[in-house]
């Protein structure tokens, strides 16, 4: 189930550019640093036990991805919406789907606002 958009300010939204040539609007919430730390912690953790272990890693990475965005202009071959879902985030295009993660799990402006 995607975020909801929250009026604080918090909500980003951006053009995403991969490297295969696909480009989307999005709207996410940044995972923050202790979010970020648990999935980082979970996926070397399941991704030691073998590869049952990797795959449940992949399918947490985009569950927590899934549940950060908001909103986004996808579409599909008929033109219509794609829902935001976990299943609909791993079936994208690995350049697409690589530049929606690195989008989400980083925060931009997490240095400036730890100092206060």
């Amino acid at each position: 189930m995607p975020a909801k958009y929250l009026p604080d300010g918090y909500t980003r939204e951006g053009q995403i550019e991969s490297a295969g040539g696909r480009s989307a609007h999005i709207a996410w919430r940044p995972m923050l640093a202790a979010e970020r730390r648990r999935l980082n912690l979970q996926t070397v953790r399941l991704s030691a036990r073998g590869p049952a272990g990797a795959d449940e890693a992949a399918r947490r990475v985009v569950a927590a991805v899934a549940g950060q965005l908001v909103d986004w202009d996808l579409a599909n071959a008929t033109g219509q919406p794609i829902e935001i879902s976990p299943a609909s985030l791993a079936a994208l295009e690995p350049a697409l789907f690589e530049s929606i993660y690195s989008t989400v799990t980083t925060f931009g402006d997490e240095e400036a606002s730890a100092k206060n």
